[in-house]
């Protein structure tokens, strides 16, 4: 079956399975079977955006807004470069200044009590407004006995003898002696010597150390000077060296350990002194002893030259807990 459009223009009825005959003039198309129309398919996907299209022309101005909050201070600008210096003003009128005229060593003093009033003048005593009638004297003297005569002192005419002074009084014979060692002189006050007023046998103590001396413990030779004295020249009969000494023994020997303290005047030993302690090393009996006792020796004066008297000390057996020491160390002479 077929069906017959005879007007491009115009739709004929038309049924499934029928062919389409499109007439024009004599000529017949033959197009095809119509086909039954199925149901409408989904949409298709959404194509490009096309181009935008020109901008639209330009619309009323709106309304203004309202301010915007006000906005931080920027940052201060560079300084500008300094200006030039103005042009330096007139000198000024000259003052009064020192007035001229005046010669070396003097002084400039008011006239008056007017402003500028001044003049040169040589300081003389009665320009020292503060200074009594007395110093200012004493200041214009022309000489010591003027200036004595000044304050009231009076004058002397004494030439520095003794024999030239009035009222004195009466002095022994070695007023007038002068100072030495021989007959006929008196001696110094840094000095010491026999005879004079003194009596024979008379003892002068000429040094006195009572400091404890470092102990010489530990060791069995004999120590250096615990303690010395420098005797000077003299004319003493006798020189007496006297110590306190102290032998100390803190440990538990079955021995009877030694111990020797010697005197000795310029290197040689005067006297020797030696004690023993009593050691034991039986349990419950203490085996320490301490003894301190005076030691003294007499030697011969007159020392010519400086000389040192010095004690030592020594002990036979070697212990921390033993040595030798001196409390006290004394030097006397003897006229």
């Amino acid at each position: 079956m077929s069906s017959r459009i005879g007007n491009l223009n115009e739709a004929n009825s038309v049924e499934a399975g029928d062919w389409l005959v499109i007439e024009r003039g004599n000529d017949n198309f033959k197009v095809g079977a119509v086909a039954f129309t199925g149901p409408e398919g989904p949409a298709g996907a959404a194509g490009q955006d096309g181009a935008d299209g020109n901008d639209g022309a330009q619309g009323p101005q709106g309304i203004p807004g309202n301010n915007g909050a006000t906005g931080a201070n920027g940052i201060n600008g560079t300084n500008g470069v300094n200006g030039v210096n103005g042009v330096n003003g007139a000198n000024g009128v000259n003052g009064a200044g020192v007035p001229t005229g005046g010669t070396t060593g003097q002084f400039l003093t008011k006239a008056s009590n007017d402003d500028y009033d001044a003049g040169w003048n040589t300081l003389v005593a009665n320009l020292i407004t503060d200074a009594t009638a007395t110093g200012k004297s004493v200041l214009t003297a022309a000489n010591n006995v003027a200036a004595r005569a000044a304050i009231g002192a009076g004058t002397s005419s004494f030439d520095g003898v003794y024999a030239s002074l009035a009222n004195k009084p009466t002095l022994g014979n070695s007023a007038a002696l002068n100072v030495g060692t021989a007959a006929g002189t008196v001696s110094a006050g840094d000095h010491t010597h026999a005879g004079g007023s003194a009596p024979a046998g008379t003892v002068i103590l000429l040094s006195n150390d009572e400091t404890d001396s470092a102990e010489h413990a530990n060791n069995t030779s004999e120590s250096n000077a615990l303690k010395s004295y420098t005797l000077l020249p003299n004319s003493y009969n006798k020189v007496k060296v006297e110590a306190i000494v102290r032998a100390r023994n803190d440990a538990d020997l079955a021995a009877d350990p030694v111990y020797t303290f010697r005197l000795k005047v310029n290197g040689n030993t005067a006297k020797t002194f030696n004690f023993t302690n009593c050691g034991t090393t039986t349990t419950g009996i203490d085996g320490g002893d301490t003894h301190v006792v005076s030691i003294a020796t007499i030697v011969n004066g007159g020392q010519v030259a400086n000389t040192p008297v010095i004690i030592t000390g020594q002990c036979t057996d070697q212990n921390t807990g033993m040595g030798t020491l001196v409390h006290a160390f004394r030097v006397y002479g003897i006229l």
